[in-house]
């Protein structure tokens, strides 16, 4: 796993460049108005301006909230749980879908918990009282989204997760979903009823990928392209545009077959030439 990490900051890998965006916020928003002494004035502005309200009329006062509060934490405790269990999870999911998709992954699955916590705030009374001030941060809910995609895909990978060495991966993720239900009566119960809303999109994103249907295409970035890329390109005498266009899309639609292979019957059940093609997919 340390070398997997240290290869993802060498390529600029989309996992690296999210956590390095939430540690870089919460210096900001919390270590640094520490440090000066403004915490009071500083954190209730950051957090006004990044936390998710339950309330529709004042979401509408900040809409980007919706995303912005997936980036923004606590405490340290906080932090460092979301950021272990994103890289964890993230980069088993990676394995199998490639770098490009994890910011889709993250940004529509912490989109649908931000979606679902103002749903339930809004309609259950148990929520009436608190619906005018209550607000959601945190990256949870897009963590649940890659542990639930990662999960659609192999559900029975085998992997080492706290005191189990070799837990299939479909156990890990439901353990977290029954924790989150039985939950929702704490004193946390929007974090995690996002929670919930993370996963549910997590795998309908699969789904529908594994459909041929990739909506999270408007999120997708290439990191380690953009940080490799030359300043300046010429390019001449380029014919085959359309030739390019057609193989990427063959190479989706055989992308989708054995991710379909995956789920119905594992990773290993893959030809070499299967697994060799999502190895070089995955590192496009």
């Amino acid at each position: 796993m340390l070398n997997d990490l240290k290869n993802d900051i060498r390529n600029g890998g989309a996992l690296t460049m999210l956590i390095a965006g939430m540690i870089i916020i919460y210096v900001v928003a919390n270590v640094f108005p520490f440090l000066m002494g403004w915490q009071n004035e500083s954190t209730t502005f950051i957090h006004q301006y990044l936390a998710f309200p339950s309330s529709f009329h004042r979401w509408l006062q900040h809409p980007w909230t919706i995303i912005t509060y997936a980036f923004f934490h606590a405490d340290v405790f906080h932090i460092l749980f979301n950021l272990f269990a994103f890289y964890f999870f993230g980069d088993v999911l990676q394995d199998f879908i490639g770098k490009k998709h994890i910011v889709p992954v993250f940004i529509i699955g912490s989109i649908g918990g931000a979606s679902l916590y103002m749903l339930f705030y809004n309609i259950f009374p148990f929520f009436q009282n608190t619906v005018a001030n209550a607000d959601l941060i945190g990256a949870s809910a897009g963590v649940m989204a890659i542990l639930l995609a990662a999960t659609t895909i192999t559900p029975e990978l085998p992997i080492g997760f706290l005191i189990w060495r070799d837990l299939k991966l479909k156990y890990v993720a439901l353990i977290f979903l029954v924790i989150d239900l039985v939950s929702i009566v704490s004193s946390n119960a929007g974090g995690h009823i996002a929670h919930l809303g993370g996963a549910l999109l997590g795998y309908f994103y699969i789904k529908q990928l594994q459909n041929g249907n990739d909506f999270g295409k408007l999120f997708q970035f290439n990191f380690s392209k953009w940080k490799n890329r030359k300043r300046f390109q010429v390019h001449r005498n380029q014919p085959t545009a359309n030739v390019s266009a057609k193989e990427k899309k063959s190479d989706e639609q055989t992308l989708n077959k054995i991710l379909e292979k995956i789920s119905a019957s594992g990773y290993e059940s893959l030809s070499k030439t299967e697994k060799e093609f999502l190895k070089n997919y995955n590192e496009q």
